[in-house]
Order: C-alpha cells, then sequence, then structure tokens
C-alpha cells in the first residue's frame, strides 16, 4: 500500500515539474531573440540532431554486430559436431541442436518437452538415472556411456557428459557418437572369444592325435607353444617357455644342428621344412 501512494506522489511531482517547463518555455518563446541568439540557437539545434544521428548509426553498428555474433553462435550450435542439450531437473527436454535431434530421429520441435529417459534402452536408462542425480548432488561434470533405443534405426551409442547450471535449474548435456568405436570393441571380442574357442579344440585335436605345435614371432623373437608339445616334452604347461638354450638341449646334437639349419632356411626363404 505504502508503494502506490509513493507511486502516486512522484507522477504528481513529475506533472508538476513538466507543467513548469511548459510555462517556462512559452515565458522564453515569448521573448523576442535577437539574430546572433537565433543563430547560435540553430547552430546549437543542428550539433544535436548531428549527435542524435551519430548515436543512431553507433546503435544500428552494434545491433549488426550482435546480429552477427547471434547467427555464429547459432551455427555453430546448430551444427556442431557433437549433440547439445539442455535438460530440466525433470530430465524434459528444454533445448537442443540439430545433431542431438538426429541421434534421437526426430523433428527438433517434436521433441522439446519430451523425457530423455523416453529414447534410452531398457538396460541402460538405470544408469542415465544414477549419471542424472550425480550431477544434481555434487555439482560437478559427470560422464557415462548410453545405448538409444531408435525405432527403425541401427543401435546408436553415446558418450554423454553433462554439467548443471549455475542456478541448478538446468543440467546441460555434450553427446558425442561412439558406436563405431562400441562396434569394433565387440567385433574384437567375438574374434577373441573365436580364437579362444580355435585354441581349445585345437589343443583338443592334438592331445587326440598325440601333436604338438609351435610358433615363433621373428619380431619380437617370442615364442608359442600348444598344451600337448608341453606334454610331448615333459614340461609343466603352467609354466613359461624355456629359453632356446634350455630349450635346444631337448634335442640331441645331430637333431639339434638338423633343427637349427631348417629354422634358418625357412627365416630366410620363408619355405617351410620337416
Amino acid at each position: 500500500m505504502k508503494k502506490e501512494t509513493l507511486n502516486s506522489d512522484e507522477a504528481a511531482l513529475l506533472r508538476r515539474k513538466a507543467e513548469k517547463q511548459l510555462k517556462d518555455k512559452k515565458t522564453l518563446d515569448s521573448i523576442p531573440l535577437s539574430e546572433s541568439d537565433t543563430i547560435k540557437l540553430l547552430h546549437e539545434l543542428e550539433v544535436h540532431q548531428i549527435e542524435l544521428e551519430m548515436q543512431n548509426e553507433e546503435l544500428q553498428t552494434a545491433k549488426a554486430k550482435a546480429d552477427i555474433n547471434t547467427e555464429k553462435y547459432t551455427n555453430l550450435y546448430d551444427f556442431a559436431p557433437a549433440g547439445y542439450l539442455t535438460l530440466d531437473k525433470g530430465g524434459r527436454i528444454i533445448e537442443l541442436n540439430l545433431n542431438a535431434a538426429s541421434m534421437l530421429g526426430k523433428e527438433r520441435l517434436n521433441l522439446m518437452k519430451s523425457n530423455f529417459n523416453f529414447f534410452l534402452t531398457t538396460e541402460t536408462r538405470s544408469t542415465f538415472n544414477h549419471f542424472f542425480e550425480k550431477i544434481y548432488k555434487t555439482k560437478i561434470k559427470q560422464v557415462c556411456e548410453l545405448q538409444l533405443y531408435i525405432k527403425e534405426k541401427p543401435s546408436l551409442y553415446i558418450h554423454l557428459e553433462g554439467n548443471v547450471s549455475d542456478d541448478k535449474e538446468y543440467c546441460f548435456l555434450t553427446a558425442i557418437d561412439i558406436s563405431d568405436r562400441i562396434e569394433a570393441e565387440t567385433m574384437l571380442l567375438k574374434a577373441k572369444e573365436k580364437a579362444e574357442k580355435n585354441e581349445k579344440e585345437l589343443n583338443k585335436a592334438q592331445h587326440i592325435a598325440h601333436l604338438g605345435s609351435w610358433y615363433l614371432d621373428l619380431a619380437t623373437n617370442k615364442m608359442v607353444w600348444t598344451e600337448e608339445l608341453y606334454k610331448i616334452y615333459g614340461l609343466d604347461s603352467r609354466l613359461p617357455i624355456p629359453p632356446s638354450s634350455e630349450y635346444l638341449q631337448l634335442f640331441t646334437p645331430k637333431s639339434r644342428k638338423v633343427l637349427l639349419a631348417a629354422m634358418k632356411r625357412t627365416t630366410e626363404t620363408g619355405l617351410p621344412y620337416e
């Protein structure tokens, strides 16, 4: 109530001042001006007009620069190689760039107010929830890896980084597509599993046939034996392969000479030996 009274008083005071200035102006207007005063007044008016025009030009220039900077920021944001999203405390999408919209498989406008959790696979939702809660709890950057669930699109894996805003109202996310890396790791794991399976099958076959095999990496001079070869030599397969000086002692002097010559010939020519 006090505020309304004060505003009314200020308005009344301002009106009185305006009326006084108007009255003073009329009084001045009624006083005849000399030619020199008139010229001086006209000069001041022209200078004032130029000042206003210059100020207007500066404002227009500042506005043009601001528009250019805004456009640059918009382009950098929208066409960045990473996906940028802003979520509210409930996990709903408030803002995102074009790359993020592409990752989620929808037009940007159709993603507003959508819950980010909706686009995750069931297996990774709990990971995101823990990540999201930790951001607000610790107020420091958090990271995680998630898999997106997008209909009619191949699996998409993302590396997610998140920070909370200064007012603790929003969460800023950066999403990077790591699908190629995950695919390469998956293929490597499958190849390793296949190699281990083949090795088991080889060991089984060699055990049945009572055959042993080995190979030597010429670049590192590292030798690998199969399990059956250990047994043929009467050695414990849990122990490391003996050095060449000890290994060659397993053969008779005559056989040792034949073996070394054969290995040397194969190393130099690439031809197999028996």
